[in-house]
C-alpha cells in the first residue's frame, strides 16, 4: 500500500512538470486506447453517428 501512494504521488508530481505537449499527447493515447477498447467490446458502436458526438 505504501509503495502504490508513493508511486501515485510521484506519478502526480511528474505529469505536473511534464509540458503541455507530453499531456496532450497523454490525452490523446488514453482516448485512443480507451475507444479502442470500446471498439473491441462492441465493433457497431463507433459506427454510429452518436459515437461521434460523444469524441
Amino acid at each position: 500500500m505504501k509503495i502504490e501512494i508513493a508511486h501515485d504521488i510521484l506519478a502526480k508530481k511528474i505529469y505536473e512538470d511534464a509540458s503541455i505537449e507530453d499531456k496532450s499527447r497523454a490525452k490523446a493515447k488514453k482516448l485512443i486506447e480507451d475507444r479502442y477498447k470500446l471498439y473491441k467490446a462492441d465493433p457497431k458502436i463507433l459506427l454510429r453517428a452518436s459515437a461521434f458526438r460523444k469524441i
